[in-house]
């Protein structure tokens, strides 16, 4: 949460498997924060949590410690983006291996917020 660009200084931001593990209001902010960050006409990659998840853990997470998730539901999850200042070009749910769904998320900065 403290990383900092100057406005309109990016092309793109990919953000993968990286959101969900922030809580949700946090989620808000950094989205918020990239659509200040990626110059119009820029794009965001994405992938943000499929079902409505206000905060979970699960301990030994691939053999480690503790890891925590949090989701909007998806209508949430594109208002988000929008709100953000980018147009939605593909917004689609992809179930994972392990039957975690994921919204990805491909966007173009459609304006200054």
């Amino acid at each position: 949460m403290s990383l900092e660009f100057e406005a309109a200084s990016l092309d793109a931001v990919v953000g993968l498997y990286s959101v969900i593990h922030l809580p949700r209001p946090e989620q808000k902010v950094i989205i918020s924060r990239i659509g200040e960050w990626v110059k119009p006409g820029g794009y965001l990659l994405i992938n943000l949590g499929g079902d409505d998840n206000p905060g979970s853990y699960e301990d030994g997470w691939l053999g480690g410690d503790r890891m925590f998730w949090s989701a909007f539901d998806k209508k949430t999850c594109k208002e988000l983006v929008e709100a953000a200042g980018f147009e939605l070009l593909e917004a689609n749910i992809k179930q994972d291996l392990k039957d975690a769904p994921f919204l990805w998320i491909l966007a173009k900065k459609s304006r200054e917020v």
